[in-house]
């Protein structure tokens, strides 16, 4: 086989160069996790059933208060028998109802209230979408965290294992270290094991939540997520908040439909007006006109039972936005606290504990080299070290699980400060 001449060698490299860089190119940038929080409330599947409520109450919305349909009516009255057979009466008449109480305007007003409640609602439950959402993006780069570190034991682990099985063989250990490593080895690829299940749960349920066909979740960028801000954030008024405002709206609505059917009291008048041909097939025929005005009585049905369903609804309403506005409260000031609390732990860990650990498998490590240290003690310190890091990992994840818990409790969606309006837009 002929070998390429240095020209085409170097096209050859050259095409490969430049393939590699489209194909670096065309591949996605990873999702940090507030990308990963806004594909979520965009394209994911709760969303879009969010989205498709709110789009019910606009319906609603247009649908109320419409005018009464007028009517137009035809009818043929002849007589068989007797001294007037075969003279007949036509009748062509237009009805129209007048609603003169106001009525369909406070039923547009209620209609209106509720939509926009079911909006502010919406926007509710899209806060609470995006909490699970940073919830699931931290639970992954949390799991993967902990399955490296465990990868790096068993590594670990392993290494020491070949330098006690060959000093056995030289006669310089007992089997006693020999099983000693078997154990800690079988100890680490068990907890290694849980943590890769642990993983793929979590890669699962984030995937889930992104609303793709496949459900394969795309790369993920967090290298820092173990970090903790300083900051603690901040958010609305509770009185701004989306679920209190929905309640609000909720209260308007029923004072509002309260009003409207308590106007059902007062009559819709129908007028008609029309002809009336009196034996149209002869060539006498007549002709008159017909008007007149037909007033409901409204002595069963007066609207007044229905108002007083709207205003127990629309005090249930107030009685649940006033406990809202209490809960809330009480749940930011505990949100807050435990926030502190864990940001405060993880500090104190990451500096009396893990900088210790680390400090210690170090040393032992020196030791142990250098013929000062037996192996058992250099394990010990390798699973002080281990379990430190685990330690760490799991206390970084409660704290940031405990920052989107305060975020969620202030109203915010999407970065940290942001609010959402009732149509999903961040402001």
């Amino acid at each position: 086989m002929r070998s390429l001449s240095p020209v085409r060698r170097a096209c050859v490299w050259l095409a490969t160069i430049v393939g590699s860089f489209a194909v670096a190119s065309a591949q996605p940038a990873p999702l940090t996790r507030e990308a990963f929080v806004s594909q979520v409330l965009r394209t994911g599947l709760a969303a879009r059933a969010l989205d498709a409520q709110v789009a019910v109450a606009g319906a609603a919305r247009a649908a109320a208060g419409q005018w009464l349909n007028p009517t137009v009516a035809w009818e043929r009255s002849a007589a068989v028998t007797g001294r007037r057979a075969d003279e007949s009466q036509d009748e062509l008449a237009l009805r129209v109802p007048l609603v003169l109480s106001g009525r369909l305007g406070l039923e547009r007003e209620a209609s209106a209230a509720s939509a926009e409640s079911a909006e502010f609602h919406a926007a509710w439950a899209r806060a609470a979408l995006g909490r699970d959402a940073r919830l699931a993006f931290d639970a992954v780069l949390a799991a993967r965290a902990r399955a490296a570190v465990l990868e790096e034991a068993a590594a670990a682990v392993d290494a020491l294992g070949q330098v006690v099985a060959a000093r056995e063989k030289a006669g310089e250990s007992t089997g006693y270290e020999r099983l000693r490593m078997e154990l800690e080895a079988a100890l680490v690829a068990d907890l290694h094991t849980a943590a890769v299940l642990e993983r793929t749960n979590a890669e699962s349920v984030a995937g889930a939540m992104l609303g793709s066909p496949d459900g394969v979740l795309p790369a993920l960028a967090g290298d820092d997520w173990a970090e903790i801000p300083q900051t603690l954030p901040s958010g609305p008024p509770i009185a701004e908040r989306a679920d209190v405002k929905a309640l609000a709206k909720e209260v308007q609505a029923a004072e509002a439909a309260a009003r409207a059917n308590h106007r059902r009291g007062v009559p819709d008048p129908v007028l008609t007006a029309g002809a009336q041909l009196l034996d149209a097939a002869d060539s006498g025929r007549g002709a008159a006109y017909v008007v007149g005005v037909e007033v409901p009585l409204p002595f069963f049905d007066s609207g007044a039972a229905a108002a007083e369903v709207d205003r127990a609804r629309g005090q249930a309403a107030e009685a649940e936005r006033l406990e809202a506005v209490r809960q809330a409260e009480r749940t930011q000031a505990l949100a807050r606290d435990t926030l502190e609390a864990k940001r405060a732990r993880v500090v104190t860990h990451r500096t009396t504990v893990l900088a210790r650990a680390e400090r210690l498998r170090e040393l032992a490590l020196g030791a142990w080299k250098a013929g000062g240290a037996d192996t058992l003690t250099l394990l010990d310190a390798q699973r002080a070290a281990r379990d430190a890091r685990l330690a760490a990992l799991d206390l970084a994840l409660d704290a940031r699980n405990a920052e989107t818990d305060l975020v969620y409790t202030l109203g915010a969606l999407g970065p940290l400060g942001a609010r959402t309006s009732p149509t999903g837009t961040e402001k």
